[in-house]
């Protein structure tokens, strides 16, 4: 989590900045609160909702890797050359050097 605030701070993307601080106060939050510990009991009874909250550090993970890989997509999108410009073309090749 301090990972992503760290990545957040660095960013000059105001969306993706946004972003990350969610996922880091989630991660927070998810960690803070360890919804499992207030269930008691044999988890394999419990409700939809104490299921849910129970594996809320799995559902948390799980949406990190999403945030990461919808960021990645993003960042990639943004750096791919436009106009028909090659990759490199501002860049001068001297012959022989």
């Amino acid at each position: 989590m301090l990972a992503l605030a760290a990545a957040a701070r660095r960013s000059d993307h105001p969306p993706t900045r946004r972003t990350l601080l969610a996922t880091a106060g989630a991660g927070l939050v998810v960690v803070g609160v360890a919804p499992f510990q207030f269930f008691h009991g044999d988890p394999t009874r419990w409700s939809v909702v104490q299921t849910v909250l129970g594996n809320a550090f799995c559902l948390w993970g799980l949406g990190l890797l999403v945030v990461m890989v919808v960021l990645g997509r993003v960042r990639t999108t943004a750096s791919t050359p436009r106009d028909g410009q090659a990759a490199g073309s501002d860049r001068t090749v001297v012959a022989g050097g």
